[in-house]
């Protein structure tokens, strides 16, 4: 009986669901002490996170720090022949100005994955006073240096973009960046000598961005950087006390404003770049991009006469890198091809690069009437979809007229030629007449013939003296308006401030235009509106929490009622991204955003 008991409880126990993986999360704060001006670190390490997920943290409300997302990377490991993804997400953290010296403890959060949420206690930390002997521990608190991507797997050949960012208060004087070598990367920069800055609180954040390649599968480096940061701080003289010592007016001439040195370094970031699975067997091995690209064609003339040349172009757009990018070469008895040298521009889209090539291509056709030009398409990778997708345009064709005349060069007559000549090994004194005029023929068609007008010179043509005078007095007329009227347009063209808030409502209208072609997401809807304002304001609203926007709105004093109708639109579409939905925002998003722009730009003109 005993057996029996102990075999059904065996049972029971193997057939028990097992326990979910409990998500380990790690909460620290860097430093651990420091001023109330100091820039703190908040990391929250998650492990065993699935590959896929997408990590959002939320914190309760305080009234005594504000947080800022600064990165997000990851990390794998192989622990028992398992392999361990780490997630880590770094924030900055800002104590409220005028925070008295203690012991803190960061507000709770919470962090959703999988459509599971997980919460996380807050971490304690202290914070010393500005002055005496403890603010003398604060070493390099005030300002912070780190460097992240965008994807810490991607794709052989998938754009990511790199960024290493500075969090500093006004202290911050300036520096020196390194710059690093970096093997199997192609590396494009996105900012200049400029980083792009935005500002939280009384931080602000310096931000260098630059698009990488990865050209190799595997494990790639991106190593340690450095940087050398002056930071300003004032400091009393150590001169000693002596004779007609005032300690009044030793006070007020002791500081002394120097400037301090710190070096920072920001970790190196390992990335998994992942191999392309194996192409259609149809592939000629040709270069593949990878990302999303779309073409199209267009002709120069639909109908030319016979022996005459076409240019045929073929334009290829997307966020793939079209630099290595060929077109396939054919002949054909029916035309032939002179390809010319393509161009390649760039333009920066949400801090990620756009490429835009294009290919010219002269054809001659050698056949009448309807003539259909070659039609070309790009095999490419899709990241999206993670498959192979093939781009190509609708096919094109012209109209070749025959024209009935036959293009023949003729040989003028000449005067005879006589002497001895040696013809094929043979000697011979015959003469050459060459009178006759001979036709010669045509054996190609490469070269165009040349035609000339009937009417090459004409007669002398003079200027009628009645016009004399008045023109004497118009060209002096002219060339003060021209003065002015390029001076207007040089002083419109370099005021950039002025020339955004004029192009700020024509931009978004084109921008809606298109996404009620292609439904948008919710995210770029938002984008959309904060790039607007950003041209009208003439600041930086990208960065900009919905209560900094609403401040920054009612001091330029608009329509109160235009400004709420803006701020609820945005609190909608924030709602919807950060509860991971994943449809599009609709045709009646974009609706309402045309008309909230028309009615903010009606009630802005005097900002």
């Amino acid at each position: 009986m005993k057996s029996f008991f102990s075999k059904l409880i065996l049972i029971i126990i193997v057939l028990l669901p097992a326990p979910a993986a409990a998500q380990n999360i790690q909460v620290s704060v860097n430093p651990a002490a420091g001023t109330v001006e100091s820039n703190f670190q908040l990391s929250i390490a998650i492990s065993d996170t699935p590959t896929e997920s997408i990590i959002l943290a939320e914190f309760d409300d305080s009234r005594l720090f504000t947080f800022e997302r600064l990165a997000q990377g990851s990390n794998e490991s192989l622990v028992n022949n398992k392999v361990q993804r780490t997630l880590t997400l770094v924030y900055l953290v800002k104590p409220k100005h005028g925070l008295s010296p203690g012991k803190y403890r960061l507000p709770d959060g919470r962090i959703k994955i999988a459509d599971t949420s997980h919460e996380f206690k807050g971490p304690f930390f202290t914070i010393i006073p500005t002055k005496g002997p403890s603010a003398k521990t604060d070493t390099n608190q005030d300002v912070a240096f780190i460097q992240s991507v965008s994807n810490y797997q991607p794709y052989v050949g998938e754009q990511i973009t790199y960024r290493s960012e500075i969090a500093a208060d006004a202290r911050f004087k300036g520096g020196s960046l390194d710059d690093f070598e970096l093997s199997n990367f192609w590396r494009e920069r996105i900012t200049t000598d400029k980083p792009i800055t935005r500002v939280v609180g009384k931080t602000t954040i310096h931000s260098f961005v630059e698009v990488l390649i990865p050209t190799k599968a595997g494990e790639l480096l991106i190593p340690k950087r450095s940087l050398n940061a002056e930071m300003a701080t004032r400091t009393r003289s150590t001169r000693r006390r002596g004779l007609g010592y005032d300690p009044l007016f030793s006070g007020l001439f002791s500081m002394r404003n120097r400037t301090r040195t710190l070096r920072l370094d920001a970790e190196e970031l390992r990335l998994n770049v992942k191999a392309l699975p194996p192409p259609p067997s149809s592939h000629d091995g040709r270069y593949i991009p990878v990302g999303e690209i779309s073409m199209k064609t267009s002709v120069d003339a639909t109908s030319i006469a016979a022996g005459e040349s076409v240019v045929y172009s073929i334009e290829v757009d997307g966020s793939a890198n079209l630099r290595p990018l060929k077109l396939k070469e054919e002949n054909s008895s029916t035309y032939k091809r002179y390809d010319e040298e393509p161009t390649v521009n760039t333009r920066i889209d949400r801090d990620k690069l756009r490429f835009r090539k294009v290919f010219s291509t002269v054809l001659i056709p050698s056949v009448t009437g309807r003539f259909n030009l070659p039609e070309f398409s790009i095999l490419y990778f899709d990241t999206k979809s993670k498959s192979y997708k093939t781009a190509s345009a609708p096919p094109l064709a012209i109209e070749v007229k025959d024209t009935g005349k036959q293009d023949k060069l003729i040989k003028s007559g000449a005067t005879p030629i006589t002497g001895n000549f040696t013809i094929e090994g043979k000697s011979t004194t015959e003469q050459l007449d060459t009178k006759e005029k001979q036709q010669i023929e045509i054996l190609a068609n490469d070269l165009r013939p040349q035609r000339l007008s009937q009417k090459v010179l004409s007669e002398e043509w003079k200027l009628p003296s009645y016009l004399i005078a008045p023109l004497l007095f118009l060209i002096p007329l002219l060339s003060i308006g021209s003065y002015f009227y390029l001076r207007k347009q040089l002083a419109y063209h370099s005021n950039t401030a002025e020339k955004n808030f004029e192009q700020a409502l024509p931009s978004a209208l084109r921008q809606l235009d298109e996404f009620e072609k292609n439904a948008p997401s919710c995210d770029e809807l938002r984008y959309c509106m904060r790039r607007y304002l950003s041209a009208r304001l003439g600041t930086a609203t990208d960065s900009l929490t919905n209560t900094e926007l609403r401040e920054t709105l009612e001091n330029k004093e608009l329509e109160p009622t235009v400004v709420e109708q803006m701020l609820q639109f945005e609190a909608s579409l924030e709602s919807r991204i950060y509860s991971g939905e994943k449809s599009g925002a609709g045709d009646e998003s974009v609706h309402t955003l045309r008309e909230i722009l028309e009615r903010f730009n009606n009630t802005s003109q005097d900002i």
